[in-house]
């Protein structure tokens, strides 16, 4: 039987140089904490993911104040929680957009999860005028469709950060969002998730409900 696996989050531990800004009417652990989070969340750390959070801050060290921009630099340790699923993760999602080139699938705050044509339910086809994927099942031309917005079941095969980026922490939510299609590259993504729906059990949910 396939089980549903969730780890999909991890807890990382981090430093930094917060500023906080001299003329801000808060107290200096409240500053630090938005300021991480302004920095940090919804932002895409390589090899860790998107932040999807700030859990706590572990260590408050010492300020140094930089004249020329009028605030504070404080050394600062703390733990985010970090969006980072790992390969032959099984992970529940919804139907975003299908083309030739396969089903992009969202899990709300991620959108960016890709299953090939070829990691789709075999035999498939893609119907050009519904623009929906069919799953050939049996003979007498059983067809299961793969339905837009509809809850999926995937496995994931690799995770990608964007080699065309130039900054190591880059914001994933003003980017515009990308729509699968063959011409994709997804070098410009912050991150991207490979996945497959191939096996028993994956796919769509009611597909496999009794």
């Amino acid at each position: 039987a396939l089980h549903l696996i969730v780890i999909m989050f991890i807890l990382a531990s981090l430093e930094d140089h917060v500023p906080v800004p001299v003329a801000l009417s808060l107290d200096v652990p409240a500053a630090i904490k938005l300021s991480i989070e302004d920095k940090f969340v919804n932002k895409v750390i390589p090899q860790l993911g998107i932040v999807i959070g700030l859990q706590d801050i572990t260590n408050i060290g010492e300020a140094t104040l930089y004249p020329e921009d009028g605030s504070t630099h404080v050394i600062t340790q703390f733990n985010v929680r970090c969006f980072r699923p790992f390969p032959s993760e099984v992970i529940d999602g919804v139907v975003l957009h299908q083309s030739l080139a396969g089903v992009q699938v969202s899990v709300t705050f991620f959108h960016s999860i890709f299953v090939p044509a070829e990691e789709l339910p075999q035999p498939a086809r893609f119907h050009p005028e519904t623009k929906k994927w069919l799953w050939e099942y049996g003979e007498d031309e059983d067809c299961f469709e793969i339905e837009d917005g509809g809850q999926v079941r995937f496995k994931v095969t690799s995770v990608t950060y964007g080699s065309r980026r130039s900054a190591p922490n880059y914001s994933y939510d003003e980017s515009p969002m990308p729509v699968y299609a063959e011409d994709l590259d997804l070098a410009t993504l912050p991150m991207a998730v490979m996945a497959s729906m191939s096996t028993a059990g994956l796919g769509m949910r009611q597909w496999w409900q009794d």
